[in-house]
């Protein structure tokens, strides 16, 4: 895994403790809270990452959209009961919604 890949990983970890105290800079980058999830476009993702890091600054759209395809996020998430879905599908990565969201523990088989 490469150093962007796991700026991503902790990029999202915090993305979950941000969710209920850090609104105005999520809503800054043209993300919101609905029903405690993240909702954000690839697009909202790749600004608030640049707030986040520095690193990030370092990367085009393309590179770091390329970057988030490549890293294993959901299953990072799913250590901590979370996990990216499709909230909006618009047929065009950029232009679909996504949700950051917490999954039960108790999940019934």
């Amino acid at each position: 895994m490469n150093d962007h890949q796991a700026q991503l990983l902790k990029l999202f970890t915090a993305l979950l403790e941000t969710q209920r105290t850090d609104q105005d800079s999520l809503n800054a980058s043209g993300m919101s809270i609905i029903e405690d999830q993240c909702h954000f476009s690839i697009p909202n993702l790749f600004h608030f990452a640049q707030s986040f890091d520095d690193q990030f600054k370092t990367l085009s759209y393309s590179q770091f959209r390329s970057t988030l395809f490549k890293t294993p996020i959901n299953e990072h998430l799913s250590t901590l009961n979370a996990q990216i879905v499709i909230i909006q599908n618009r047929h065009k990565v950029d232009l679909s919604t996504y949700g950051l969201v917490r999954i039960n523990e108790k999940q019934e088989s």
